[in-house]
């Protein structure tokens, strides 16, 4: 997928990703992201990889960069009553501080 004139990028799973995604069924996977063009890019090539393992994302949301905390923490909350065992992060770490 080509995100800019000189960069690209290929959807891979981390070595972490790759030993829960061969776990037995049920993969309950949920997609989080900031809301900016590369992070959109980045969904829907995550959404594509797991597409080709039979994985359908049971939960996928996004968030503003701008966002306080208690809007983070409620994002946190609502990804929690879905029970993924594996979630794809894609964003910045001081949002997925607080959301921790």
């Amino acid at each position: 997928m080509q995100l800019a004139s000189s960069i690209s990028f290929t959807a891979a799973a981390t070595p972490e990703a790759e030993q829960a995604l061969q776990e037995p069924q049920p993969r309950q996977v949920a997609l989080l992201s900031v809301r900016e063009p590369h992070a959109d890019s980045m969904v829907a090539a995550v959404t594509r990889e797991l597409n080709v393992r039979g994985i359908k994302p049971i939960y996928t949301t996004s968030f503003s960069q701008s966002a306080d905390e208690f809007n983070l923490q409620a994002k946190a909350a609502e990804l929690a009553t879905h029970s993924p065992n594996i979630v794809y992060f894609i964003g910045r770490s001081p949002s997925l501080f607080v959301m921790h």
